[in-house]
């Protein structure tokens, strides 16, 4: 990072080479220098200032001041010149007396004043040479990361030379590890180096000043002029201002309206961005989103929450300032009311959007506040919780509420703290009013057992998130009205059994999250939910004890858009009968499937039904399956490379349960998993090693094993992860 030190820097006169350029280390010991020459020279003079002497009442008067002594002649012997001369001495006594002392006074003002700035500017040189010492420790720390992104480079250069069919995949790959360590140094980067403009003669004075104000941040919102004249934050509105379009100013602008440092998903921003109508929900949502927030990151707006076991970042934090700078930009353009304290509000009057903060009373300010502007609700636009825990509101409230698009009234956060809940649901019925809205969450609320079928006349709903909503039981019986829902998430309501029959009318839904199999006669059946042919993810939690996991090799290659899966069976499966019936369900498995399905002849038709309707080459092409709580020792048939709708997985995670063996290999085949990321978490019972795994997968590029004891001689680290691509390239085999 900096060149090697390399000495003093000066040359044998003593005077420093005109366009040596300094090291770190150089710097430090210039400046130490410099700091003992400045303390020397203090000491001196206050040494010279103590031998320093004026005599006015004596004979003679010696000054030994800049160290020249003068004395004055000699007086003759001759006592009438002596006497004539102490006359004359006594006549000019008084005057030299009184200049002497105010020489030696204004003398000695000065030489404080001038040992005062030395002490002042060798203080500043201590601070600098302890700020420099830092910046060493930082190029020392930095040492080991940069070799290792010289031999990322190496590596990619190497691959793009050598030729080979396959070196596209790798190089891709190396970028990947490659961006991810820069991304590292970049992190450990000062704040204020990230923003600093151009080379000027007066860049050191500006970043210093943003220094300053940088240590002042916790009081910046109670001085809104002092944070508008800061240099930082001028930078940052300038960017905001000239490198964003109206698009990407309102998603920066949402970011401030959560708490500061708080860790927001992509998922949520997501979403948001879709109900306000910033982005339309036509199929490129992620892309977008993610994109968005690439650029934020690159211009040091937020900054990614990287986790070990995650390729790529779920959530995203904004910095302090700014936050505090946005704050004031989100009050000029009306996007959220804030208070001083830089909290968002629920005054919607200018902006029509408010936010629901947890009140510090007992009584709760949403009643307050929205009785007295009863009558303007019909302007809100947006509505979102922040901290409150008890968001209940009356019927005729939400019946005004028609122009709302978002009304997010659930928990954002991640963790569960927050406990949410509401006493009653009555006031749901108002959602009929609700003709725009777009986007509506209830995530996490405790107290909602049903929802009224009102909901349904929503025309234009979107995204409607119920997930966790414990309490849940039942879904509105013809929520099949809702036809431009894209996403329905019920995923995590456990009470939650049956599924209605109108799930299959969503003709639009793309995402459906938590939908259940149970042995209920109404519910609507896998079989049936393959109507919805614009779907592509799908999580389903099997609760039936009778539904084998045969079976869903029937059904699922019916989604003909389905590109991720989820499947999780309940506690009901998790049986001894269940693990006992699977030991001879290995070789044959579509037998006592048929037997089971004797048993169910409902089931058996409409599956047989299904499969009559199905048109060759409509067939799923699985790009991500994921298997929670397998209730059987050995893998279902379908679950092979040879499956038609998996011979296209990139990704495979099994994560718990009873499984014993992973699929095998038939030789003759030579068909084998494309997958590149594979999981494997607390799957006791498992048993394979390294060299069957890299058999099985030949194309692996990442690996997890967490609580896998008998998945052995795998090269994962401490938390079970590894990266497989440079040891695969690198020819190192475990």
């Amino acid at each position: 990072m900096f060149p090697p030190d390399s000495g003093s820097g000066d040359s044998g006169s003593g005077q420093p080479v005109p366009g040596k350029k300094l090291t770190v280390q150089e710097i430090i010991k210039k400046i130490q220098n410099l700091n003992d020459r400045l303390s020397n020279a203090k000491r001196d003079d206050g040494d010279q200032n103590n031998n320093s002497h004026v005599n006015v009442g004596g004979n003679s008067i010696t000054t030994a001041i800049d160290g020249h002594p003068v004395a004055e002649e000699n007086v003759a012997t001759d006592p009438a010149r002596k006497e004539k001369k102490e006359e004359k001495k006594d006549d000019h006594k008084d005057e030299n007396s009184k200049k002497g002392q105010s020489d030696h006074q204004k003398e000695k003002g000065d030489l404080e004043k001038v040992k005062g700035e030395l002490e002042k500017l060798c203080k500043e040189l201590e601070f600098m040479k302890l700020a420099f010492q830092k910046l060493k420790k930082f190029e020392d720390d930095l040492t080991k990361p940069f070799q290792t992104l010289e031999k990322n480079v190496v590596d990619i250069e190497k691959d793009l030379r050598s030729g080979r069919n396959r070196y596209s995949k790798q190089v891709q790959s190396n970028l990947r590890v490659l961006r991810n360590n820069i991304t590292k140094i970049k992190i450990q980067i000062p704040l204020q180096h990230h923003t600093t403009q151009t080379n000027s003669e007066s860049r050191g004075y500006k970043e210093t000043v943003a220094s300053k104000e940088h240590d002042d941040l916790p009081n910046l919102n109670h001085n809104e002029s002092k944070l508008k004249q800061s240099a930082y934050c001028k930078e940052l509105i300038q960017k905001y201002e000239k490198c964003l379009d109206d698009r990407h100013k309102l998603c920066l602008l949402s970011f401030a309206v959560f708490p500061e440092n708080a860790e927001v998903k992509e998922r949520l921003l997501r979403y948001w961005w879709v109900g306000e109508d910033i982005i339309p929900p036509d199929g490129r949502e992620k892309k977008f989103t993610n994109e968005t927030l690439k650029t934020f990151v690159e211009m040091k707006f937020i900054e990614p929450v990287n986790k070990k076991n995650k390729l790529s970042p779920r959530s995203y934090r904004m910095y302090p300032i700014v936050r505090s700078a946005l704050i004031i930009k989100a009050g000029e353009e009306r996007f959220f009311d804030y208070d001083d304290d830089g909290n968002p509000t629920m005054d919607f009057l200018k902006c029509y959007k408010a936010c629901l903060v947890k009140a510090e009373e007992e009584s709760s300010r949403i009643s307050k506040h929205f009785s007295k502007n009863e009558e303007e609700l019909g302007k809100l636009e947006t509505l979102f919780n922040v901290s409150e825990q008890f968001p209940d509101f009356k019927e005729e409230w939400f019946s005004k509420m028609k122009r709302v698009r978002v009304l997010y009234l659930g928990r954002w956060e991640s963790s569960t703290d927050r406990h949410i809940e509401v006493e009653s649901t009555v006031c749901f019925k108002g959602l009929s009013k609700m003709k725009n809205l777009r986007f509506l969450s209830l995530q996490g609320i405790s107290g909602i057992k049903t929802l009224p079928n009102s909901l349904c006349q929503a025309a234009k709903l979107s995204i409607l998130d119920l997930r966790a909503c414990h309490n849940l039981e039942e879904l509105p019986d013809n929520i099949g009205s809702l036809k431009k829902l894209t996403l329905l998430d019920i995923s995590e309501c456990y009470l939650l059994d049956q599924m209605p029959k109108e799930l299959s009318s969503l003709s639009e839904l793309k995402i459906f999250k938590g939908f259940v199999i149970s042995d209920h006669e109404k519910t609507c059946s896998l079989e049936e939910l393959a109507a919805l042919k614009k779907l592509e993810k799908l999580s389903i939690n099997i609760i039936d004890k009778d539904y084998l996991p045969g079976e869903l090799g029937y059904a699922i290659p019916n989604f003909e858009k389905l590109k991720k899966l989820k499947i999780a069976w309940g506690g009901a499966t998790l049986t001894a009968g269940a693990g006992e019936e699977s030991k001879e369900l290995s070789s044959k498995e579509k037998e006592t499937d048929n037997e089971k399905r004797q048993k169910s002849g409902k089931k058996s038709v409409r599956r047989t039904t299904t499969l009559a309707k199905q048109k060759p080459g409509n067939v799923a092409k699985i790009v991500k399956l994921e298997l929670q709580c397998y209730p059987e020792t050995t893998p279902p048939s379908w679950l092979a490379p040879k499956s038609e709708f998996l011979d296209c997985l990139e990704k495979l995670y099994i994560k718990g349960g009873r499984l014993h063996n992973l699929p095998e290999i038939v030789p003759e085949t030579e068909t084998k998993w494309k997958a590149k990321i594979l999981r494997l978490k607390y799957l006791s019972d498992l048993k394979t090693d390294w060299k069957e795994l890299q058999e099985m997968f030949p194309d692996l590029e990442y690996l997890e094993r967490v609580r896998c004891p008998k998945v052995m001689f795998c090269p994962c680290d401490g938390d079970g992860w590894c990266q497989l691509t440079p040891l695969l390239k690198d020819g190192v085999e475990s």
